[in-house]
């Protein structure tokens, strides 16, 4: 467990010792946050915390930026009642995801998470249950499993 740890503090210091923050290092910075969010969701917070301005990045990589930062939040327990940007990223990946459903999924999920702690929870169900589309369209069935999950984890936490 300390080897990854202290392999990612290695990536991440060598990344931030860079002479200027440019758009590759940016890209650098949110692939690698990408790569690392679902085994080490606090490196990936700190990578994309690093990235100084997530506008220089291209439109499909800024709209990448803002669905990793609430994923990243959200995997960390940061409230991310706030984090409405997720909702244009969607609309985003929704209309030029190309060949990279993933992204569209995790908008429409994360979107749900943001409408949940709003407690906005049929808003919140109806972006479950886009995601849950996606998923089974491209027969992913862990996706689905974690959706329905988190579906009738909405369901019993809305009925208390």
């Amino acid at each position: 467990m300390r080897v990854p740890f202290c392999g990612i503090l290695l990536i991440f210091a060598s990344l931030l010792l860079s002479a200027c923050n440019s758009h590759s290092e940016s890209l650098s910075l949110l692939r690698e946050a990408g790569r690392i969010i679902e085994i080490n969701p606090d490196s990936a917070l700190l990578l994309l915390d690093a990235i100084a301005d997530p506008g220089e990045l291209s439109e499909a990589d800024h709209m990448e930026y803002r669905l990793r930062i609430v994923q990243a939040r959200y995997k960390n327990f940061i409230p991310i009642s706030g984090d409405t940007a997720i909702f244009k990223a969607r609309d985003y990946f929704i209309q030029k995801a190309g060949n990279n459903w993933e992204l569209s999924f995790l908008s429409y999920f994360y979107c749900g998470c943001v409408y949940r702690e709003n407690q906005q929870y049929d808003l919140a169900l109806n972006e479950y249950k886009q995601a849950l589309a996606v998923a089974q369209q491209h027969n992913d069935e862990a996706q689905q499993a974690f959706v329905l999950y988190n579906i009738g984890d909405l369901y019993f936490g809305s009925a208390e």
